[in-house]
């Protein structure tokens, strides 16, 4: 990933002309839609009427804007590649399309211009991209729901298993009878038992590709692979985390034997914390602490308090 910095030694007709941050996320496999195993660069663009130029260390991107802003058009240049983007205005800010370069390969695109509400990124993982010195804590990100681009506050951990982590759920041993929803989520050590609003939740999650589960000090952590958890058979990464087992995978979906893997229980009331590997093949890709004694690779763990993070 890198970052695009503007261009300072412009030709006078863009002297004065207004900086705009953009997020540009693309793929390598043409198939229509923005897969989830993408790069990002985050930019300042300069824009007099229709076009538009903003440069890194290694490349140079040319463009503009036609038919009263419905479509983008523009092309990056690093050494001797060339590589020709054109997309659609699909949302206020927000145009989807495809590109091809001169190697004979193409992908997939996504260009956001962030609106000037002084939103950091659009999730922490992108504060932590465009900051790398960036701090634990509340930080505003500007998502998209329902196509309208929305600010929200949101609380980062920029310190586990290299930061820029987004907050959406934090829960209390036998706390499911008292599980608040909220639209902002920026204080654990009082919002012990509270999770995000589900437009919000959907809107991280559209962009994340792993979750995190950390116990209340956060010394123990696990890692999954959301695309992993998509695909579980009993119950797949819920799109409301009103829900008592965010993800559920084993053969029977009995909650017995030894094949099985959860985040959280319905049939145990008590344990409302609990995070449980039986199940080999939805193993964490990453895990610390007490989540990662046993041996086998299977284990069980149920503190006082659990966070949940997207990435």
């Amino acid at each position: 990933m890198k970052k695009h910095l503007l261009l300072l030694s412009l030709v006078s007709s863009y002297s004065y002309a207004t900086p705009q941050y953009i997020d540009l996320k693309e793929d390598t496999i043409l198939d229509g839609q923005l897969d989830a195993g993408y790069t990002m660069s985050s930019s300042e663009l300069l824009r007099v009427q229709e076009d538009f130029l903003l440069k890194s260390d290694n490349s140079v991107i040319k463009g503009q804007y036609l038919h009263n802003d419905n479509m983008i058009e523009f092309t990056a240049t690093d050494g001797d590649i060339k590589k020709h983007y054109l997309g659609k205005l699909m949302s206020n800010g927000l145009y989807q399309g495809t590109w091809y370069n001169n190697n004979l390969e193409s992908g997939d695109f996504q260009l956001m211009l962030q609106s000037a509400t002084g939103a950091d990124g659009q999730s922490c993982d992108e504060v932590k991209i465009k900051d790398p010195m960036a701090q634990s804590g509340i930080h505003t990100v500007e998502l998209t729901q329902d196509g309208i681009p929305t600010s929200v506050a949101v609380y980062c951990n920029m310190e586990i298993a290299q930061g820029g982590w987004t907050l959406v759920n934090t829960r209390e041993k036998n706390g499911g009878a008292s599980h608040t929803r909220t639209q902002e989520l920026t204080d654990p050590t009082t919002q012990k038992n509270h999770y995000i609003d589900v437009g919000v939740w959907q809107a991280l999650k559209s962009n994340a590709t792993e979750i995190m589960i950390t116990d209340g000090n956060n010394d123990n952590y696990v890692v999954f692979d959301l695309a992993q958890l998509d695909t579980a058979n009993c119950q797949v990464l819920v799109d409301d985390l009103a829900n008592t087992p965010v993800f559920h995978s084993e053969p029977g979906c009995t909650y017995t034997g030894s094949d099985y893997t959860y985040l959280s229980n319905p049939n145990n009331g008590t344990y409302f914390t609990t995070v449980t590997i039986y199940n080999l093949d939805f193993k964490p890709t990453e895990r610390n602490g007490k989540y990662g004694t046993a041996t086998s690779g299977k284990m069980f763990y149920a503190p006082e308090n659990i966070q949940i993070y997207v990435r």
